[in-house]
């Protein structure tokens, strides 16, 4: 009787925190309470112990549910602590690495269970057999340490290729799949059977240890050093991130691991191939089977086929990540009609339940001394079922789901009539996913060709289109031919007698504890009622997950020296900085940026600026202030930015707190507050911006003349590179800390959402003493080889004209830059009379309709002139610094040209979210937070409005000489306290509502946001400005 064989039996378990063994630990606990101890071997990590990540990860999970109903509140717990004690244990260590613990275990437990191993179909021949070989090893040498009995999970599927039926036979009996039987790769590959003798395990391992040796040397050769070396750059350039420092060191090591990763796969593939296995894992596991099969312990072997979802226990539907059926199921449900998928194969699925049940009764078999050496856990021997019925019922549940009402989507209606369909290998090699892929490329080069002129505007974006469509198959075929073993290649029948025989065995109240009965599933019901309702809870979003590839930062440059280095060398002549003047562009190149920069830091280090010192630069926009700015941190210096509209006294100001020695200003800030800042700062030294570099400003002393060498510095990522003085977060003027790891950092997260390239122009127009500007304006299209244009002047006919003549394809602005582009569209317009006015309104509404519902942008071909006058190349604007109106964000949205909307601070160098740039989106958000970039609403209200806290690398070093304003802004787990008070919607992205200072309280005490009001109420005729001010009623509100 199971209940008596396991009374006071104490076990210990390897696995037991997967899909599998958490429902056979849940059920054994769950229905044999009669069990002694469970000495659980959970590994340590992610600064958990094995107890924390118990009680964190495994005891919450809803597979104890039965459990939790038996032993409710604190007893829960309680049960779980008296049953179960957690042990830190790794398969690749020996004695699985419980040292110390194994002799107070010896002489105590009946028996280790293992029920891990990799299962990744073809992981790297080294991490194989580390778990599936190596383990074992080290698990038998625990168990003979312990004096126990060993029961080890396998898999079906080791029976390779051998298609028919496959009996519980000891692992000597058949070592490798071609060692019995005729028929190899279904019907379609006859391979010979092959002679036994120079099969050997031990030798299989060996030439295995071998392969991989070989290919670690061989990664150590000269040439390929050489190769690597190369390939990183390549890779680095190619993705735009620096070729240098840290950035270069990691990508050169993950080169040489995916070489030697791809050797390990390529020949261990090779190896199970020839043996008859249908993969590494197979190999492994079988090698595994045949190591613990030659120890001379007690044992027996466990072999499930494909688990899935729980009929029963713990609850009907259980399922947990995604197993062998789940893409097949999800592809299907999302409207893929073709499959690998042969009407002469059958899938064996088995519940997990079931499974779990099994595993308990060869358990006790095994304690019992009773136990044969295979037990087999499958459906195909009494109610096999073809893979093209799973998907015959999968396109069924779908239709149902469109009848009854519960997929009400257009494409849902549409694709339930098309049902998926099986494809034999040879059918879908012609016709399959990889041949759709093949047919998309093709057809989009045809018209990115075909795009030139008049026709660009149409075929280009539809020849990106199909790309990104072949993408999407190419996806969907790596993901489909994994399985194609198992669903189009071999037919496999699993005898279960043993396991059937062990449940006949028990008496009729002891058998009722077992779920077990392979050969009652309905396989309709269970498909539509068990196991996709239950794929839909727990594994399709999982898949879909996977399948949204979220967008991840670049890796960052060291400092922001190396990225001037680098860009210096990678675009060398290319056109850096350019300014409009009236005979026409000026023009600095990458190596000319990076040499006058050098010249810059040579004066200053002569005037005695070292390391870590400030200095104040103050000018407009103009090649000479990039120039400054990057000569400064080459002498290892700290930036300050100044507005060079301050008064005099505000000036002197900034620059006496911020402790600065040199200023760099142009002719019109000396012009304007020198001789005043010079009085009230005798010794300020005070030279001119455009000429320093060349030695071209007055009284340079020690610093003038050429031949001036620049200090040999160098500047990490912690070094500060700005001190930019502002409001700051509350309330008092400070200066604010960036590092140069800020700003690299988001330069890394920007670069992935606007993939400037070398071919692009960006106009700057916004002050560059704003960081928003320096960061997106400067930093950013210089670290992707893009082109910067200055102007003399910023006006709407200069920003006009500078687009036109400058073919600028990117501009960063505030709010009021765009409204000073749309009072001129709008006023040109309306100089056309009122039938044009009309016309170009329905034409805006009917492009913004056509976005809305369909993701279409007609704005070039409905508004060719606005574009035009435009400059017509423009692929990005970028709007930050304050709340755009939603008035002029629909405006420009109607044009086709949307605006991409940012949000953040100063105090983040400055950028914290985006707003995804699309036809499709709607204004009213900021966007989700930029990669590398948390967002979290702190205290939220009834209607999720709180405090916006930001963290990430870009989140400022603290404030100058402001210890205490640094602590009220940044927390001890480094969370930026913004003051701004906003909530984040369903899609996640972050919608502001105001700032904490400026709530209203109502006499009912509820909260009144001014700005989400202003927002919601948005222009009113005959008013130019409104504001939402709070005003004490005198009864509390």
């Amino acid at each position: 009787m199971p209940s008596h064989v396991l009374s006071g039996k104490r076990l210990v378990v390897v696995g037991g925190t997967g899909f599998l063994g958490k429902v056979w630990l849940a059920m054994l606990l769950a229905r044999f309470p009669e069990i002694a101890h469970i000495y659980l071997l959970v590994r340590a990590k992610e600064n958990q112990s094995p107890e924390e990540r118990f009680w964190s990860q495994i005891a919450t999970s809803p597979v104890f549910d039965p459990i939790r109903e038996q032993h409710p509140g604190p007893a829960f717990e309680a049960y779980l602590r008296q049953k179960i004690t957690p042990m830190n244990g790794n398969v690749g260590l020996p004695l699985l690495g419980l040292g110390d613990r194994v002799g107070e275990l010896t002489g105590q437990i009946a028996a280790v269970v293992n029920v891990a191993g990799v299962v990744d179909f073809n992981p790297p021949l080294d991490e194989a057999l580390e778990v599936n070989a190596f383990g074992i090893s080290n698990l038998v040498e625990l168990a003979r340490t312990l004096g126990a009995k060993v029961m080890h999970t396998s898999t079906c599927f080791v029976a390779g290729y051998r298609s028919g039926l496959i009996e519980e036979n000891h692992p000597a009996e058949i070592p490798f799949p071609r060692a019995a039987g005729e028929t190899w790769f279904g019907a379609a590959c006859p391979k010979r059977t092959l002679d036994r003798s120079h099969w050997d395990p031990q030798r299989e391992i060996s030439e295995c240890l071998d392969l991989v040796k070989q290919a670690r040397q061989r990664c150590e050769d000269a040439f390929r050093q050489s190769a690597f070396l190369d390939e990183a750059k390549a890779n680095l350039a190619a993705r735009g991130e620096p070729g240098r420092g840290s950035a270069l060191e990691n990508e050169l090591a993950r080169v040489k691991r995916k070489f030697i990763k791809d050797r390990l796969v390529e020949a261990g593939k090779e190896r199970a191939l020839f043996w008859g296995w249908t993969n590494i894992y197979t190999y492994t596991k079988s090698i595994g089977e045949q190591v613990l099969a030659s120890s001379g312990l007690p044992f027996t072997i466990v072999r499930p086929a494909v688990v899935e979802t729980a009929v029963e226990f713990p609850f009907t539907g259980w399922n947990e990540g995604i197993n062998t059926s789940a893409p097949y199921l999800y592809l299907a449900s999302k409207g893929q009609v073709q499959f690998p998928g042969d009407h002469d194969v059958r899938l064996d699925l088995i519940p997990v339940d079931m499974t779990a049940s099994g595993m308990i009764a060869s358990l006790c078999e095994l304690i019992e001394g009773r136990a044969p050496a295979v037990y087999q856990y499958g459906s195909t021997d009494t109610n096999g079922c073809r893979v093209t019925r799973y998907l015959e019922l999968a396109g069924l549940y779908k239709r149902r789901q469109v009848f009854e009402g519960k997929k009400t989507a257009l494409f849902d209606v549409v694709s339930s009539r098309f049902e998926p369909r099986g494809l034999s290998r040879q059918q879908y090699n012609a016709h399959g996913a990889r041949a759709i892929e093949g047919a998309l490329r093709g057809l989009g080069s045809l018209l990115k060709t075909a795009g030139v002129g008049p026709a660009a505007a149409l075929l280009r974006p539809a020849a990106a289109a199909l790309e990104s469509a072949a993408k999407t198959e190419q996806r969907t075929a790596t993901l489909l031919e994994v399985f194609m073993p198992f669903v189009a290649e071999a037919d496999w029948v699993y005898s279960c007698a043993n396991t059937r025989a062990a449940m006949a065995r028990m008496p009729p109240e002891e058998r009722a504890r077992f779920v077990w009965a392979p050969e009652k599933i309905d396989w309709r019901d269970y498909i539509w009622n068990v196991h996709l309702p239950g794929l839909e809870k727990w594994a399709f979003p999982l898949m879909e997950d996977m399948l949204r590839r979220e967008i991840k930062p670049l890796r960052p440059y060291d400092s922001l020296v190396d990225l001037l280095d680098e860009v210096a060398e990678r675009f060398d002549h290319a056109l850096s900085l350019q300014q409009i003047e009236q005979d026409g562009l000026s023009r600095t190149s990458y190596r000319e940026l990076r040499d006058a920069a050098c010249k810059t830091a040579a004066r200053l280090a002569a005037l005695g600026v070292r390391r870590g010192d400030r200095v104040a630069l103050s000018g407009a926009n103009q090649p000479s202030w990039p120039v400054a700015y990057f000569g400064i941190l080459r002498a290892g210096a700290v930036a300050v930015p100044i507005d060079p509209a301050l008064d005099a006294a505000a000036f002197a100001a900034v620059v006496r707190s911020s402790t600065a020695k040199v200023v760099l200003w142009d002719s019109a800030v000396e012009e304007k507050v020198g001789a005043d800042v010079r009085a009230a700062l005798p010794n300020l030294y005070a030279f001119d911006l455009v000429g320093f570099a060349e030695g071209r400003a007055a009284d340079l002393g020690l610093a003038s003349g050429d031949g001036l060498a620049p200090p040999d510095v160098r500047v990490g990522s912690e070094d500060v590179a700005s001190v930019v003085y502002t409001s700051g977060t509350t309330g008092e003027p400070k200066g604010v800390l960036l590092t140069h790891g800020n700003f690299t950092a988001l330069l890394a997260s920007l670069a992935p959402l606007f993939p400037l390239k070398a071919s692009d122009r960006v106009l700057s127009v916004l002050p560059l003493h704003h960081t928003f500007e320096v960061t997106c304006g400067l930093l950013l299209p210089l670290s992707q080889g893009a082109r910067i244009i200055y102007l003399d002047e910023v006006s709407a006919d200069r920003v006009s004209d500078g687009l036109k003549r400058a073919r600028v394809t990117a501009m960063v602005g505030v709010p009021a830059l765009w409204q000073m582009l749309e009072r001129q569209i709008v006023a040109r317009v309306k100089e056309q009379g009122p039938a044009t006015a009309t016309a170009f309104s329905w034409a805006m509404e009917l492009n913004r309709m056509l976005g809305k519902r369909f993701g279409l942008n007609a704005g070039r071909l409905f508004f060719g002139s606005v574009h035009e006058a435009l400059g017509g190349n423009v692929r990005f604007l970028i709007s930050g610094g304050a709340a755009l109106p939603r008035d002029t964000a629909a405006v420009f949205k109607g044009l086709g040209l949307p605006l991409a909307e940012g949000y953040g601070l100063t105090e983040a160098a400055p950028v914290l979210t985006v707003a995804k740039v699309s036809p499709a989106t709607s204004p009213g958000n900021v966007g989700k937070p930029i990669p590398g970039v948390q967002i979290k609403i702190a205290n939220p209200d009834a209607s999720g409005v709180g405090e916006v806290l930001a963290r990430g690398p870009n989140v400022m070093k603290g404030y100058a000489d402001g210890p205490d304003a640094t602590q009220a802004a940044l927390d001890a787990e480094g969370w930026l306290h913004t003051g701004d008070l906003g909530k984040l919607d369903k899609q996640g992205r972050l919608v502001l509502v105001g700032r904490q200072s400026e709530v209203i309280t109502a006499a009912k005490g509820e909260n009144v946001y001014p700005a989400d009001v202003e927002r919601q109420l948005g222009k009113v005729p005959h008013v130019r400005e409104l504001a939402i001010v709070g005003i004490d009623n005198g009864r509390g509100g």
